[in-house]
């Protein structure tokens, strides 16, 4: 399902800092290998209380930043059928001493 956009306001004011952000991401994902972890709690502390935001909106972004595998386009193939089985009962009897042994098999 595509992203709706929540509104249709935006601050042209803010468009450059929007640009600062897309590009540190982009720098904190290769200088980290594509594998940031998660800062620790008292990292996060100070900058909330350095910079005037809540930690939990600091919490929600680095976790966000960490599972970006979870935003990547999922592809799926044209034309795909989904649901469709085919059953090929397969059975086999095996008379083993005083034993019989029934097997049977379902592929789908």
């Amino acid at each position: 399902m595509p992203f709706e956009q929540p509104t249709d306001h935006y601050d042209e004011k803010v468009f450059s800092i929007d640009e600062q952000l897309c590009a540190l991401l982009k720098q904190r994902k290769e200088i980290s290998n594509n594998d940031p972890g998660f800062p620790p709690h008292k990292n996060i502390s100070n900058w909330a209380q350095r910079f005037g935001l809540y930690e939990d909106l600091l919490n929600t972004v680095f976790g966000t930043l960490r599972n970006d595998e979870e935003f990547r386009p999922r592809v799926e193939p044209k034309k795909f059928r989904r649901h469709i089985t085919y059953r090929f009962p397969l059975f086999q009897k095996l008379n083993k001493k005083h034993f019989l042994f029934n097997f049977s098999r379902n592929i789908m």
